[in-house]
């Protein structure tokens, strides 16, 4: 690894730290380099709070002129919840900043470059762009689509079943899964269940097992509202979304108000919550991420529509057997040439579980037509 990736690398660990806390926005991280060696770094530690250059550049015990600047995003040039991180680079006499891409953001794409390159400052783009891409690509998603990045999450048995005949599903998958999982419900802005599963498991839907958890909205899918106020979720008076359609009873919109909720109500799709509505309207509020838990009519749904770009598949080495307690039990394809095909992203083993992470082909495509442009735009 040269230099350069070594030095970019630290910075994309250090933005990890913040992982679940800067929702929106991505996750940053930056080392100051002088005369090959770290002398300062800081993260993006919270939405609101100081960005990741300001950080550092506060972090430093000695002068930065002349130092280098290492960042996994283009620095800002705009006044947001923060100052412009490009003025205090400038100021700070830093002579180059090393960054990964651009950010898509109209606010700053390529803008933060040319105003460090008009004030004297060498930029150079390109340096571990796919990694630090993998760790932003809901915000990338969200501010080049509109809409949050959904992936979703299953548990199943070697023979391809989510639950028992007598609906059991409690637990299919070990500790150590079940352990991981809170690090995806980390990962992602909203977690999202289907009113159902939340009446029959009545979850938290919160993080737990994770050291610094974020705290990551609720959003409960039910086209009547039909919901049980007294589920756990409602206990800890956060901002809880309800994505529901006209059919909702006034009551019930009337009580869910009162416990703190926002409601989307969307067209009605087949008698159901339209999802590619609640998805745009979701965006539009500003969440990037959607971590999809269930149950299986939600996932179903979610699946048919071609509306998730990730799912974290959990395969535990079990035979349920049964009719009708699969993810998707209709008759749907006719030939194998019609089936969609995901794509392997990757596999990890935890005990004697098995999870299986695809993207959706129109995701992977979308993200290596993405990539590419951004490199495009870049300093190389």
């Amino acid at each position: 690894m040269n230099k350069h990736n070594y030095f970019m690398q630290q910075a994309i660990d250090l933005a990890k730290l913040g992982k679940g806390h800067t929702f929106p926005n991505p996750a940053v991280g930056c080392v100051i380099v002088k005369n090959n060696e770290i002398i300062s770094t800081g993260f993006h530690e919270c939405y609101g709070g100081y960005h990741a250059e300001k950080n550092a550049i506060l972090n430093a015990k000695e002068s930065l002129t002349g130092a280098s600047l290492y960042v996994n995003l283009e620095p800002c040039a705009h006044f947001g919840k923060q100052p412009p991180c490009c003025n205090l680079i400038v100021e700070s006499k830093l002579s180059k900043v090393f960054y990964s891409s651009i950010d898509p953001n109209p606010q700053v794409a390529s803008q933060g470059v040319e105003y460090l390159e008009k004030h004297g400052v060498k930029t150079y783009g390109n340096i571990l762009a796919k990694k630090a891409f993998e760790l932003n690509e809901a915000f990338f998603y969200h501010t080049i689509t509109g809409k949050p990045l959904v992936a979703a999450k299953w548990a199943q048995s070697i023979d391809g079943k989510i639950f028992t005949y007598t609906k059991e599903s409690k637990w299919i998958t070990g500790e150590k899964s079940r352990q991981y999982v809170h690090e995806l419900r980390n990962n992602h802005q909203a977690i999202m269940v289907g009113a159902n599963t939340l009446n029959a498991d009545n979850p938290q839907l919160n993080v737990r097992m994770v050291a610094n958890a974020g705290n990551p909205i609720k959003i409960i899918v039910s086209s009547t509202g039909n919901i049980n106020l007294h589920s756990r979720i409602f206990n800890d008076n956060n901002n809880i979304i309800i994505g529901t359609t006209e059919k909702i009873p006034s009551k019930i919109e009337a009580e869910l108000k009162t416990k703190n909720c926002q409601l989307i109500k969307t067209t009605a799709h087949n008698n159901q919550v339209n999802l590619e509505e609640l998805l745009i309207e979701l965006g539009k509020l500003g969440i990037i991420s959607v971590f999809i838990e269930g149950g299986a009519e939600l996932l179903k749904s979610f699946i048919l529509q071609n509306l998730i770009n990730k799912a974290f598949v959990f395969i535990a080495p079990t035979l349920i057997s049964g009719n009708n307690n699969s993810l998707i039990n209709e008759n749907i394809f006719a030939e194998l040439k019609n089936t969609p095909k995901y794509i392997l992203k990757d596999t990890q083993i935890f005990d004697n579980d098995i999870l299986i992470e695809y993207l959706a082909p129109t995701y992977n495509q979308w993200k290596d037509l993405c990539l590419a442009e951004l490199l495009k735009k870049s300093v190389v």
